[in-house]
Order: structure tokens, then sequence, then C-alpha cells
């Protein structure tokens, strides 16, 4: 809850300090509150942004000299005063402390399903070399064969998402505590990251893109032309048949065969490149049953209820370091057919097939007002990067028709 009397005391404490140098006043309040929202909350000089009663900082560090009233001045007069102050920082420092949090929350850990990379270009080509040969036996005397490498890209492009936070006249006069507005972007931030999250998990899953328009079967732009990534056989696209498309329901035996597909996967040159899966992404009706499966020591499906593959007894003891599955449940994955039993679910190393472009990381900036509409000044939180595909061995994707 804001605390009026304790905002107007700190103000005080520090304009004692500072004179008529109104400038350092300003500056020295917005540091001290800047550095207390950023300290950590079990610190006891931690300050939540709803303790601070915004309008009557508002007063403290704009309307110091009392010249101005939300009600009769001029707006132009109020946004210019309010903009050469520094109180637009500490609301901007005040607004990004519980937008971003609320992002982070909803992503729901699908960002673990994606590499994060800077990229250089709106549209990024990520070049790669193709399958070659195994290495030869090389005899005494013999020159060492020249491997026969060519290039492959895929190509990925980058979207600008933003969304707009206004300080108004209405919010001075009406919304004194700013428990509205600090509410408005709590909410915008929980809709960034389901924004992002469902971003993530249409490409990961070859979906149509909500985002961005994209059709399904697009996530994966392979030397120019886009390619569905789960398919029965590729060998129209690489000479490897690689099937990662499988319609058997979750479970012991739809987990065996997509682990049995994964370990079959070959490069273009024929090479075997088998894949190690550690996440499962599923269906929120799901979740739970991937949890027992990765969890239980026995077979939670069968009534044969020997050691579980997938448990804790299972794979971590090939003795290659390997510590289990990830569960990642998404509530945008289909689940239209639910009652039938048609849930939709994957398995991968899915690090290895997704990449993330950051061009840059969700953040809020500070945009002019806009008196037209009684705006003095906004703030916009927003995130700018894109989502792709560099290959699709990687994973196997289950649509499950019983």
């Amino acid at each position: 809850m804001a605390n009026k009397l304790a905002t107007i005391q700190v103000c005080e404490s520090i304009r004692a300090d500072c004179g008529d140098d109104m400038k350092d006043y300003q500056q020295r309040v917005v540091k001290m509150i800047c550095e207390a929202l950023d300290t950590p909350p079990n610190d006891k000089k931690h300050v939540s942004p709803y303790a601070i009663h915004w309008g009557q900082l508002w007063e403290e560090l704009v309307n110091y000299d009392r010249r101005l009233d939300v009600a009769t001045s001029d707006l132009s007069q109020i946004a210019e005063a309010t903009v050469a102050s520094s109180f637009p920082v500490a609301m901007k420092k005040a607004i990004h402390n519980v937008w971003i949090p609320e992002y982070v929350n909803n992503l729901m850990g699908v960002d673990n399903l994606v590499e994060e990379v800077d990229p250089d270009r709106e549209e990024e080509n990520i070049t790669g070399i193709l399958g070659i040969d195994e290495p030869d036996l090389v005899h005494d005397g013999e020159g060492v064969p020249e491997a026969d490498m060519k290039e492959k890209y895929a190509q990925i492009k980058n979207y600008l998402f933003q969304k707009a936070i206004r300080f108004t006249r209405h919010t001075l006069m009406f919304d004194k505590s700013g428990g509205k507005l600090l509410n408005r972007a709590k909410t915008y931030g929980e809709k960034m990251g389901i924004h992002r999250h469902r971003f993530i998990v249409e490409k990961t899953l070859d979906y149509a893109v909500t985002a961005t328009g994209e059709a399904a079967g697009t996530a994966f732009k392979y030397k120019g032309s886009a390619h569905a990534m789960y398919q029965s056989d590729h060998s129209s696209l690489e000479g490897q048949t690689n099937k990662n498309a499988i319609t058997t329901s979750f479970g012991t035996a739809g987990m065996k065969e997509a682990v049995q597909l994964l370990a079959l996967m070959k490069d273009e040159a024929g090479s075997e490149t088998p894949v190690l899966p550690d996440t499962i992404l599923c269906s929120s009706f799901l979740m739970t049953d991937a949890i027992e499966l990765v969890k239980a020591p026995g077979r939670y499906d069968s009534a044969n209820r020997t050691v579980n593959p997938f448990g804790p007894a299972g794979l971590q003891t090939l003795g290659m370091g390997y510590t289990g599955f990830n569960v990642v449940a998404s509530p945008i994955i289909d689940n239209s057919d639910a009652t039938s039993g048609k849930y939709r679910w994957a398995l991968g190393a899915f690090k290895k097939n997704m990449r993330w472009q950051w061009v840059k990381k969700p953040t809020v900036e500070q945009i002019p007002g806009d008196l037209m509409q009684n705006i003095i000044v906004a703030f916009v939180g927003m995130y700018w990067g894109g989502c792709g595909a560099v290959d699709y061995r990687n994973a196997v994707r289950s649509h499950a028709t019983s």
C-alpha cells in the first residue's frame, strides 16, 4: 500500500540537505528510490513500487514550488515540468520492476527450448556445414583426403513487439497512489510473457504462429524455402528418411518410439547422428502424466511395474552425465480433441533445433507523451527478436489419434 507520509518525509529530508539546488535534489531522490526498488526483497532497504505514493512524489519532484494545479494548469505546462524533472526515471524503474517479473513468470520454462543468440541483421542467415564423409583410413606415406564440405543455411527473421503504458492527467488526478497504473503494467508484463511463450511453442512445434501471422510448417526455412519440420520422410530434403512425426499417445510406448527414432537420425552424408533427448514438451493436460513418467520408479502407465526407463533408474544410468528429462508444459498446445485423447507432445534436444535471436531483450523505455490525448509521458514495454529452426533432427512430435 502506498505510504504518502513516508514519501513526503524522504523527500523533505533530502531537500533539506540540497538547499536551493533543485536539480541535485531531484536526482538524489530518484537515485535513492531506484536503488531501493532494485534491492532484493529480503533486504530491509527494499521498497516495493506499490509502497511509493506516486502522486505525492510528483508533487515533491515536479511541483515542488506549488505553481501547478493538476486540474487547472495547462497540460503543456504539466507535461513540460514533468519531463524536465527526474520523475519519469523513477516511474520507468517502477514499471520495469513490476513488468519484467510477470513476463518471466509467464514464460513457464519455454526459454529452455531455444538457444539464445544475438543477431546482426533483420533476417539472419545461419550458416553451417553439411554432413561430410567419415574419416578415412590413411596408410603411411599417403596424403590426407580432403573433406567434401558444402555450405547450408537456415533463415530466421526478427520482429519488434511493444505495448505502451501512459501516464496521463487522469492518472495524476484520480490514481494518486499509482496503484492502477502499476497494476496495468503488471498485466501487460504477464501478457508479454504469454506472448513470447506462445511464439516459442508454436515455432518449436511448427504450428501457425499467432504473433507474426506465419503459416504452419514455416519454422524451418532452409536454403531459402520453408520445409515442414516434422515428417514421416525427409528424403526429399536431404536424401535421408529421418522420420520424426508419430501418432502414438503419450506414455511408455510413445516415448520408446520417439527415443528410437532419435537414435536413428542421420546427416546428409548418411552418417549416424544419434540424439539423446533431454526435454518433453507437452500440453498442460499431459503435465501430470509427464511428471509421473520422469519421476516414477516403475512404469506408471502399465500393469508391468518394472523399472521405468525414463525415470530415476532409467536413462540416467548410462554413465554419460545424463540427468533425465525436463518437462515443459504449455496451455497453448492443441487440445481441441482432448476428450478423444488427441494430445500433442514432443520429445527432443530442442535447443539443438531451435534458435532465439535477441535484437533487444525485454525492457521498458520512455517515449514522448501526446497532449492531444492528455498523455503527459508514456512508457513502452517491448522485446525485439525472432525464433526459428536451424535443424529438424533433434526432436520428434506426436499427434496422437487414440
